[in-house]
């Protein structure tokens, strides 16, 4: 007669949140961020924060539009220039802000903040 030994999976531990579902303080305090580069810090997290908060209000306005009646194309393609001129403009300033931070970062920060920074689906 067999026997028939079914595996229980181990439980892992719990994957870490992603990085854009953690908050600029932990993605900080993980990257190390000292006094000095604190204020090149804020400044990026501010401009990725802007960023995000767009992209939020785009997908608002994209659900709030597919709920009424379909407008007319000229308002389709003036919503959708204005939200990439919007865009633009706040990826211009995490530009500079990114480019500020990594003045003041050490190569391993650097390093580390690339692959946070991958991980948001915003930036990459």
């Amino acid at each position: 007669m067999s026997t028939i030994v079914l595996w229980k999976p181990v439980k892992s531990a719990p994957a870490p949140a992603p990085a854009r579902e953690r908050g600029f303080a932990e993605l900080g305090a993980e990257l190390g961020i000292t006094r000095v580069q604190a204020d090149r810090w804020k400044a990026f997290a501010a401009a990725l924060e802007e960023l995000r908060v767009g992209r939020r209000e785009l997908d608002a306005r994209a659900g709030a539009c597919a709920m009424d009646a379909p407008p007319d194309v000229e308002a389709v393609i003036e919503m959708q220039a204005t939200w990439a001129q919007s865009r633009l403009a706040a990826l211009q300033r995490l530009t500079e802000h990114t480019r500020a931070l990594c003045e003041v970062l050490t190569a391993r920060q650097r390093q580390k903040a690339n692959r946070l920074l991958q991980s948001l689906s915003l930036v990459a």
